[in-house]
């Protein structure tokens, strides 16, 4: 047999490296995909958990907002109202409260919505005369109206007095707002 040459064992060498680098780059890269794999399974891990927790919640969590919409409708008029005409309705119910507990109603105004996030904020301008009696047991109703009506701002003016009237009459302008649920 012959012996190598140095110049044979290089090439063979030479050869074995080059078959040998491909290997070591497919090993390299199939390590590091590997690594990869893991920190995304890691990341991943907490919203899968999350997200098997919310399906095996939903019919609770369905339930929930079943009943926070109900809440909700107490305080807001619905969505597939007009609102305009949810504006006019809350208008006639506090005109209903202040004539009801003796004022006198001088002025109504619904004014054109304002946008807010989720809902359309109604205002409502209300000019009203009365005694002041009378004007604390209209507030004293007016919490409990659904939906909510807001109490923005009030004035409060002493009126002109009448002849032989002891008590002082009021001129009282309402500053007033209800919410109206945009559609989804």
């Amino acid at each position: 047999m012959n012996a190598l040459t140095r110049r044979d064992a290089l090439l063979i060498a030479l050869t074995l490296a080059l078959i040998a680098l491909p290997l070591l780059a497919g090993a390299n890269y199939a390590w590091r995909k590997h690594h990869w794999a893991e920190e995304q399974l890691q990341t991943l891990a907490p919203r899968y958990a999350r997200l098997a927790g919310l399906q095996e919640k939903a019919p609770e969590l369905a339930e929930r907002l079943a009943a926070s919409r109900k809440q909700l409708g107490r305080y807001v008029y619905p969505a597939d109202g007009d609102p305009i005409q949810a504006g006019n309705d809350a208008l006639q119910r506090v005109r209903s409260v202040f004539t009801q507990a003796g004022l006198t109603v001088a002025s109504t105004q619904v004014l054109p919505g304002q946008a807010t996030p989720g809902f359309d904020r109604i205002p409502l301008v209300l000019r009203v005369e009365g005694e002041l009696l009378h004007l604390q047991s209209a507030l004293a109703v007016l919490p409990g109206l659904t939906p909510v009506v807001l109490v923005d701002g009030m004035n409060v003016q002493l009126g002109a007095q009448r002849r032989g009237d002891d008590a002082p009459r009021l001129v009282v302008q309402f500053n007033l707002s209800v919410l109206h649920a945009k559609a989804p």
